[in-house]
């Protein structure tokens, strides 16, 4: 089977560092640089992500843990159909929950350019498009697993041909016979022993579904589990005088089963001796035991239903005989507490008060502030010297004129502020104005007339960069196209002659040519003649796309471009008010703005002015001030306090002479209520005794009731009737059991029949075609490698297949100028060089749609580093593929081969 695959699109959502965010990745069809710092989750989102979502195998947990869930979505197409799987994730101890769901696309979304994309959920844009999506039903996780590995190849396959990451495997350091595995799928091979897989895998389903059937020793151990069941509950009941009837038909059985209970087997049990008529009519008996019981019970939950009431009404008289004993006891202590004198003391502390609130006013000095009054209109707006004033007028007005004197202070500041801020004003613009001088060097105007030229000067040599800078990529586009025209000419013939040495292949069995070599090798010759078609198109168009003259004609103008920046640049030097003549006009119309200012604002009028006002207030303060001194307004405000103390207290005791007068009128209704509440007590005592006498004989009643229904033995009976439904229980089971034991040993029968077929069509296969297929195909892949490997290193690949105990195997070994050694003596560097090699081999011969490499460039030196940018220079060149590379080497990153860079800083 050939598989082919492309990733289109993933988002993630709660995933890694990314809390209560989503963000996307679209795989588009380019050249991409990933960079980004270390623990920013770059691997996730380009290699372990997308193998969760097909394999759903990760070794990390991927919620974010401020987040309790997670969503993946990966859109990808898989031999032409499109599909797209959501793995909705919980967080969960050690490992998070998965839940997915698979869709089957009608179309597949139009993206923007951009890979990573962040607020944006792939199935969102889906919807947006109205593009059909329709979900395939499962009945769980496995099944919807076991349908994606039946149209992807397996993981180990997948991961060991797209995805070269930092810390997976090398191919060349599996064992040879794992690496057979690696190749089937690069040759396309997977198909040739399927169905061989497939009847090896039946034939041991078959031998464990025999296996489990053939064994009796689960029906054994139910047989006895069943019989002891019966014999135990049958001796529990055996005795009961009520059932030793019904049960005799069983007895000679059950002795049996008791005597024999470890040599019973199932094979040939039969429940002859036992009838299930014994357990109905058992059942029976007991029923009537239970009707007899019920009816005693009803009598005697009547009785005692009847015993709780009367119960109740004696401890609802003794409550209310309490509450009246209660009640006289208040009442006759409101009696003995009430005093009449006590209102009289009232009414004279009242008089005493309102004569020391008077004294009070008489200290008030009206003179001096009649004095003021007559002195200043100031003081005529807050007394009203005319008529009476109480020390409530006398405070109001002396605050009134402290809020005066504060505002009359807050206007004085103002005005202060007012006056420095006119001053600051006046010698902003005059500043202003001196800094605008043109022709004076220190001023601000001469600094940013030479900047304004350095910046012009700046802006001439980054256009004359450009223009150098778009000439050598033109230059360079010409060398591209002859150097991808003289590859695709060598191409073309390499692959001439690969056709023509997979027509023929000798074989050593029959020594001769094999006859069957095309038709082995229909695949691999029909990939070899379509990708050289493809080679031609691609030569076609490549001469078609590239005009000679129009090139030319470009080069040129950039040189008349650059000719006429020079000129500008000279100019600016020599003579640069005229360049920034714009410039200059624009420093002489500040300079009549600023002076126009300066006479528009007349800053020695509000000087003036605010002057004559804080004079005003000062006169107006120092007024207030003489006024307070003389009255001595502390004094007064402590008056105005000791006043307000004294209205409350009047007020306080005009409160306790009203509730004193309404008291005198209750206490006569008190006495009315003593006399009716001892009627009461004396009425509910007699109703108590009588009502304790009538308990007493309902108890006798109740009592006789229960006697009789302790005389039944009810909890015997249910113990009973237990037992014997644990014996029908276990009676059907064990009929159940032996019908089973019969079904399967008829299944047992079927399986050893078709286990025979089986291995009989198994031994029909062999590896023969598989061995002659990858001879064929081997060398092949073993010519890319090595020329891949002669631009970095010195030494070359040698691949071959040997049978190892009826098994193939792949082995490897190395050449030099020292000859043959083993892989394992490779350094950490030269194996790394290999490893991405094999990756580059791989997307040439399969010609991959996608290919993924992480950190390829550990444990390299400088100059090994930059043979490797050589090599992925032309590798990028001679494909059209989607290559998506981390790297943190700075010759490679400034490789010219890329569509996009990709950084992750801040994302997160």
């Amino acid at each position: 089977m050939n598989w082919t695959i492309t990733l289109h699109a993933a988002s993630y959502k709660n995933i890694g560092p990314f809390a209560h965010k989503t963000l996307s990745v679209v795989f588009h069809r380019g050249k991409y640089l990933i960079k980004a710092p270390i623990g920013s989750w770059k691997s996730f989102l380009f290699f372990d992500g997308p193998l969760y979502w097909l394999y759903k195998y990760s070794s990390r947990k991927m919620v974010n843990a401020k987040c309790d869930s997670a969503v993946l979505s990966l859109l990808f197409t898989s031999d032409d159909v499109h599909y797209l799987i959501v793995r909705k994730l919980k967080a969960w101890k050690s490992k998070d929950r998965c839940q997915s769901q698979l869709y089957v696309m009608g179309d597949l979304p139009q993206f923007s350019d951009n890979v990573i994309i962040k607020d944006l959920d792939i199935r969102d844009l889906i919807v947006q498009q109205g593009i059909s999506m329709e979900e395939q039903v499962f009945k769980n996780e496995s099944d919807i697993q076991q349908t994606l590995g039946s149209i992807l190849p397996p993981r180990e396959v997948f991961a060991s041909t797209v995805f070269l990451m930092q810390d997976a495997p090398n191919i060349f350091e599996m064992v040879p016979a794992e690496r057979i595995e690696v190749f089937k799928n690069v040759f396309g091979m997977l198909g040739i022993d399927e169905a061989k897989t497939q009847i090896a895998e039946k034939r041991r389903t078959i031998q464990a579904t025999r296996k489990v059937k053939a064994d009796t020793q689960q029906y054994q151990h139910k047989l006895q589990q069943y019989i002891q069941t019966i014999t135990t509950h049958y001796m529990s009941i055996k005795n009961s005088p009520a059932l030793v009837s019904s049960l005799a038909p069983w007895k000679e059985t059950i002795q049996e089963w008791i005597h024999l209970e470890d040599k019973l087997q199932i094979m040939g049990f039969s429940l002859m001796g036992i009838d299930v008529s014994v357990i109905e009519s058992t059942k029976n008996i007991l029923a009537q035991v239970s009707k007899k019981y019920e009816k005693m019970k009803v009598i005697y939950d009547q009785q005692q239903t009847h015993y709780i009431q009367e119960q109740k009404k004696i401890k609802d008289l003794e409550s209310r005989l309490s509450e009246l004993t209660q009640l006289l006891l208040d009442n006759q202590r409101k009696l003995d507490w009430f005093d009449e004198q006590s209102l009289e003391t009232l009414k004279q502390q009242k008089q005493q008060t309102y004569q020391k609130l008077t004294q009070l006013e008489q200290q008030i000095p009206f003179a001096t502030i009649a004095w003021f009054v007559a002195k200043s209109p100031l003081f005529a707006e807050y007394f009203d010297t005319t008529q009476q004033q109480s020390i409530a007028d006398v405070h109001h007005a002396i605050r009134a004129l402290i809020e005066k004197w504060k505002h009359l202070a807050e206007q004085k500041k103002n005005l202060s502020v007012r006056l420095d801020d006119t001053k600051k004003q006046e010698k902003i613009i005059r500043d202003q104005f001196d800094q605008l001088a043109f022709d004076q060097e220190g001023t601000r105007a001469y600094s940013s007339f030479q900047r304004e030229i350095r910046q012009q000067q700046t802006i001439l040599q980054q256009q004359l960069q450009q223009q150098q800078t778009e000439q050598k990529r033109w230059e360079e586009k010409q060398k591209d196209f002859e150097k991808r025209r003289e590859w695709l000419d060598k191409k073309i013939q390499w692959f001439d002659n690969s056709i023509a040495s997979a027509s023929l292949f000798h074989c050593e069995k029959i020594q001769s040519d094999c006859p069957y070599i095309q038709l082995i090798n229909n695949k691999s010759l029909k990939d070899l003649q379509q990708q050289k078609k493809v080679l031609e198109n691609e030569l076609t168009l490549l001469l078609e796309e590239f005009d000679y003259e129009d090139c030319r004609r470009r080069l040129a103008t950039i040189q008349n471009e650059q000719t006429v920046l020079q000129q500008q640049q000279r100019q600016l030097t020599q003579t640069p008010q005229e360049v920034l003549v714009d410039f200059v006009a624009t420093i002489q119309e500040q300079r009549t703005v600023l002076k126009q200012k300066l006479i528009d604002a007349d800053f020695a009028a509000i000087t003036k002015t605010c002057v004559d006002e804080i004079a005003q207030i000062e006169k107006t303060t120092w007024l207030i001030k003489e006024f307070m001194v003389a009255i001595a307004w502390q004094d007064v405000l402590w008056l105005f306090d000791e006043s307000q103390q004294l209205q409350a207290t009047i007020k306080k005791l005009d409160d306790a002479i009203v509730a004193w007068d309404a008291l005198y009128k209750k206490m006569s209704s008190i006495k009315d209520a003593i006399i009716s509440q001892k009627k009461e007590q004396e009425l509910t005592q007699k109703m108590l005794e009588t009502q304790q006498k009538l308990l007493v004989k309902i108890a006798e009643d109740r009592d006789r009731a229960k006697k009789s229904l302790d005389e039944i033995d009810y909890d015997h009976r249910e113990q009973d009737q237990k037992h014997l439904a644990q014996i029908e229980q276990a009676y059907h089971q064990l009929a159940d059991l032996i019908s089973d034991y019969k079904i399967s040993q008829r299944d047992v029968d079927n399986l050893i029949a078709q286990e025979k077929r089986l291995h009989n069509l198994y031994t029909i296969f062999s590896k023969e075609l598989l061995l002659v297929v990858l001879q064929t195909a081997l060398p092949t892949l073993n010519e890319i490698i090595n020329s891949y490997l002669v631009q970095v290193v010195d030494y070359t690949l040698h691949m071959k297949i040997t049978e190892d105990n009826d098994k193939l195997a792949m082995h490897a070994i190395i050449e030099d100028e020292k000859g043959e050694r083993e892989i394992s003596s490779l350094s950490g560097g030269q194996k790394t060089i290999l490893k991405l090699v094999w990756m580059l081999s791989v997307a040439s011969y399969m010609r991959s749609t996608m290919l993924f490499l992480d950190e390829t460039i550990n444990n390299l030196d400088r100059d090994t580093v930059g043979q490797v940018a050589d090599m992925l220079h032309d590798f990028i060149q001679q494909h059209t593929i989607s290559f998506y590379t981390v790297t943190h080497s700075e010759q490679i990153q400034q490789m010219g081969i890329w569509d996009g860079v990709i950084t992750f800083e801040g994302m997160a």
